[in-house]
């Protein structure tokens, strides 16, 4: 194996870790906790012999490396997701009320368009000089005769220059 495949399973095994739900937490917990120790290390000015004693007479502690930390990503993982359908739980009454409201303002707001459509419709027929349906239906009818009786002049004329078509 070569140096750079090992950095790479290395790197390979370490992101699967991290992934893992429980390291994960573990790990952000941890750093919560002794984000102090943390600081301390990288931004220190002191050799790094000073920074790993002082450390370890202020800050190495079972409770505030392992204990506290692993009880958070334990209640993160298994009392979290009880806790959030508990919530989950007693909103959902308030969440179906307040979907119901918002429907019922929509339908509402429709039914105020419809109003404004009807209104501008209404508006219309005023403009275009009140034109009942009848009235135009009787135009029509009139249109209709106009139509019959030219079609049978046309016919008529047709049959006339027929006639004399023949004769010449």
């Amino acid at each position: 194996m070569t140096f750079s495949e090992i950095v790479n399973n290395i790197l390979t095994t370490t992101s699967d870790r991290l992934k893992n739900p429980f390291i994960g937490s573990f790990l952000i917990s941890w750093i919560v906790f002794n984000w102090k120790t943390i600081s301390y290390f990288i931004f220190s000015n002191d050799i790094i012999k000073e920074k790993i004693i002082f450390i370890d007479e202020n800050y190495v502690s079972w409770w505030s490396n392992l204990i506290i930390p692993l009880l958070v990503a334990t209640f993160y993982l298994v009392a979290l997701p009880f806790l959030m359908y508990g919530f989950d739980f007693s909103t959902k009454w308030s969440n179906t009320k307040r979907k119901d409201l918002l429907n019922e303002l929509q339908i509402a707001d429709y039914g105020r368009k419809i109003k404004v459509a009807q209104k501008d419709f209404d508006l219309e027929q005023e403009r275009s000089g009140k034109l009942s349906t009848k009235s135009l239906n009787d135009k029509i009818e009139v249109l209709r005769n106009e139509i019959e009786v030219k079609d049978n002049s046309i016919n008529a004329l047709s049959e006339d220059v027929n006639k004399y078509a023949d004769r010449i």
